[in-house]
């Protein structure tokens, strides 16, 4: 169970850092 917990929330976290962050953070920079 922790294994599967720990790896889920590594994969939502790169989604969330890669896709999510990438675009707000781009789309801050061009204002």
């Amino acid at each position: 169970m922790n294994s599967g917990v720990k790896s889920f929330e590594r994969k939502k976290a790169k989604l969330i850092d890669g896709k999510g962050n990438s675009k707000r953070l781009k789309r801050k920079t061009r204002p």
